[in-house]
């Protein structure tokens, strides 16, 4: 049931339907779990076409959410992360990472500007230091190992740069009890260090891409062996031109336009 689905794997699910749905949210005492942190990579080469297409994510993401209740963190990166940190409706309560504050979080969200170099190992450790401080004392680093992920994060990025092991990182939020969902875009190969993020904390990975004779971005699950296929899916020289022509965004973005119009 999508209604009862982790908000972060529905929005994935509902663009690309497969036969592995969504996990169900799980019921915990407030505040001691359910929540959700969109890590959004905002760099020079996701300039463009991809910008744009995370952007519409990170809200479909926060709708979900809203339909459950639960709180949302939201951070960009590109060479640093930067923490969203709305105003609370309540003038009184201090500004939290976590909210339910998802009209402003959707806002923000459509003023993302690109821009940087990448390093997403900065804001995977800023995210779960917010984590961890919203725990109770016995779930954070150091007790004893949670039975299972009960918190999520969906992290788009092109995979390009950054550390290719992310050992440290895996490791807490294995502690933690967080599932990262990773999502590789562009017309490339997807690093391994995704996959292991994803695989090691529970959580789900998918690739985006653009298809040539669908003429938009598809979404594909990589766990679920269809990422393999990416290169056959369309015709072969068009595909390996796209695949050059990401490696400069501007020309990509040019190139795409002016052949294929509005991807979106």
């Amino acid at each position: 049931d999508l209604v009862e689905s982790e908000p972060a794997e529905a929005a994935l699910w509902c663009e690309a339907p497969s036969p592995r749905l969504p996990r169900r949210t799980r019921r915990h005492s407030p505040g001691a779990a359910g929540r959700v942190a969109i890590v959004r990579d905002t760099s020079n080469s996701m300039e463009g076409l991809w910008h744009r297409w995370a952007g519409l994510v990170c809200t479909s993401v926060v709708d979900l959410a809203k339909q459950h209740r639960m709180p949302v963190g939201y951070c960009e990166f590109s060479s640093s992360a930067r923490k969203f940190l709305p105003a609370d409706s309540r003038a009184h309560q201090r500004r939290r990472f976590f909210s339910r504050e998802y009209a402003a979080l959707a806002a923000h969200s459509g003023e993302a500007q690109s821009g940087g170099t990448t390093n997403f190992e900065a804001p995977l450790r800023t995210i779960l230091e917010e984590f961890e401080a919203g725990l109770p004392r016995h779930r954070r680093r150091g007790a004893a190992s949670p039975r299972g992920a009960d918190q999520h994060v969906l992290f788009l990025t092109d995979g390009q740069g950054g550390d290719r092991t992310m050992r440290r990182e895996i490791e807490e939020a294995r502690g933690l009890g967080v599932a990262v969902h990773t999502i590789f875009i562009g017309n490339s190969r997807c690093p391994p260090v995704l996959d292991r993020l994803s695989e090691e904390t529970g959580g789900t990975s998918w690739a985006a891409y653009f298809d040539v004779q669908s003429r938009s971005i598809r979404l594909v699950d990589r766990q679920a062996g269809e990422a393999a296929g990416l290169e056959a899916s369309s015709p072969r020289p068009e595909q390996q031109k796209l695949d050059r022509l990401a490696r400069v965004p501007a020309l990509f973005n040019k190139y795409v336009e002016e052949k294929y119009g509005d991807a979106l």
